[in-house]
């Protein structure tokens, strides 16, 4: 049997949001065999993971598998966003915390865990993803934070920079640096290494 014989079908991780103060947990679906438009929720269509920790929300769910095939990670954001509805407050005073679980087999999860990663100063931590760099051997984090002084003329001030933390364990972390900075706001970004290369999606 090939290692493409093996799989199940592709796993969705997601949370949902109904803006009424629900749905901020995460959520898995099955896609039926290689076909990507037909899915079957999991779980019996109720949340897998819930946040016990931080805001008690979770959002913008990654998960990233280790390079020698034996454990998922899957991070979060830290927010609840409509436990009183202030984005002011969650983009300005938010968590500078990620959340995390790991699974060997995407059905037994951990404990959840809360790590402080951003700086001082940063006004949230979100969308955090993952990317495994094979010359460091380390796992480089990343996510947007709101960063500098207020608003200014000109783009500059007060906006959402991607910083990058380095770890080799989801545990430890170097400290937090400005990984990209376009002179404006940038939150979803997503990184992936491929024929030696780097590509930096950001949208």
């Amino acid at each position: 049997m090939s290692d493409h014989e093996q799989y199940a079908g592709y796993l969705f991780v997601y949370f949902t949001d109904d803006g009424k103060g629900g749905g901020e947990e995460i959520y898995f679906a099955l896609s039926k065999g290689n076909d990507p438009l037909h899915w079957q929720e999991l779980n019996g269509g109720e949340p897998v993971l819930t946040s016990r920790l931080g805001e008690k929300g979770i959002r913008d769910p990654y998960i990233i598998r280790s390079p020698q095939g034996d454990k998922f990670f899957l991070l979060g954001t830290d927010l609840k966003a409509h436990e009183d509805g202030n984005w002011q407050r969650a983009v300005t005073e938010g968590s500078r915390s990620i959340l995390i679980w790991e699974s060997q087999n995407l059905v037994h999860w951990s404990e959840q865990r809360m790590l402080e990663i951003a700086p001082p100063g940063a006004g949230c931590t979100w969308a955090p993803e993952a990317f495994f760099d094979v010359d460091s051997e380390q796992f480089f984090v990343y996510w947007a934070s709101r960063l500098g002084e207020q608003e200014s003329v000109g783009g500059k001030g007060r906006y959402h920079r991607i910083l990058v933390a380095r770890t080799k364990d989801f545990v430890h972390f170097s400290e937090p640096e400005v990984y990209i900075d376009l002179g404006f706001s940038v939150i979803d970004t997503t990184v992936i290494r491929a024929n030696e290369k780097i590509y930096v999606l950001i949208y």
